[in-house]
């Protein structure tokens, strides 16, 4: 690896680490703008919860994902979200979360 391709790769490891952090700083602060900020056009979600494991993955527009967001966080006074450690793998214009699911 050169050293442009280093720099290169940790510049995009800061930009996902950054984009990683902003979204629950978006989502507590209610900061709608700055959520719809983090994601492209179209995003490709997986929502399972208790509930719903089997739910599938789906491809929705994102002003679409935060009307969703906003109207669930608005149903609580109060949220608090944490970050625990991560690893995001780079390799060249593709990244790899800790779950290997989560695609940047």
């Amino acid at each position: 690896m050169t050293d442009a391709e280093r720099l290169q790769w940790l510049v995009d490891r800061e930009q996902i680490r950054e984009t990683v952090y902003r979204y629950p700083v978006a989502v507590d602060s209610r900061d709608w703008k700055l959520f719809r900020s983090l994601f492209t056009d179209e995003v490709d979600i997986l929502l399972t919860t208790a509930a719903h494991p089997a739910r599938p993955r789906q491809i929705v527009k994102a002003d679409n994902f935060t009307k969703g967001v906003d109207e669930v966080i608005s149903s609580f006074q109060v949220t608090q979200h944490f970050l625990t450690d991560y690893h995001v793998e780079v390799k060249g214009d593709d990244a790899i979360g800790p779950d290997t699911c989560t695609r940047f």
